[in-house]
């Protein structure tokens, strides 16, 4: 994982997003989702929109899960032997 992205709390209820002080000050709550480098590099390419259906697919939340895939898909190259450097 190489960055992260603030986001709404996912499994929390919608009431527990903020927090009214006072009539002067509410706190507001957010996710910390890790990211991996090639979703890093869609979300500034493309926008953090870009993430979220992959998101929703894979069920990626709050919770920790330091061995989930990324939910950019593979590009498949058309040669079956891969590419040597």
């Amino acid at each position: 994982m190489t960055g992260v992205i603030l986001l709404p709390p996912i499994t929390l209820p919608q009431d527990f997003h903020e927090l009214a002080i006072d009539s002067d000050k509410t706190i507001h709550f957010h996710s910390v989702v890790p990211l991996h480098s090639d979703e890093m590099e869609l979300k500034l390419k493309e926008g953090a929109e870009a993430l979220f259906d992959g998101f929703d697919k894979q069920g990626v939340s709050e919770i920790l899960n330091p061995t989930r895939a990324s939910v950019v898909a593979k590009k498949r190259s058309w040669f079956p032997f891969g590419r040597k450097g």
